[in-house]
């Protein structure tokens, strides 16, 4: 599975899937000027997981997603 984002680390492509590091619920999903679409993942007792610089979003804020859900595409 890919936990990060980046298609220049571990030699990822443009159209590979981003997989939950860990299971939690959505707390943003949405676009900014510069991290482009990402998502954040609450996994509870204050720790999270970014996910950034994606073609995609497949989730919404307030979903649970388990462990190895696809999160979005590469982009």
């Amino acid at each position: 599975t890919c936990a990060l984002p980046i298609s220049d680390i571990g030699r990822v492509g443009y159209t590979s899937s981003i997989y939950a590091a860990k299971s939690g619920t959505v707390i943003v999903s949405q676009y900014s000027s510069s991290y482009g679409n990402y998502v954040v993942i609450s996994h509870g007792s204050g720790n999270t997981t970014l996910y950034a610089h994606m073609s995609s979003r497949k989730v919404s804020v307030g979903q649970y997603v388990n462990q190895g859900d696809v999160r979005s595409e590469e982009r």
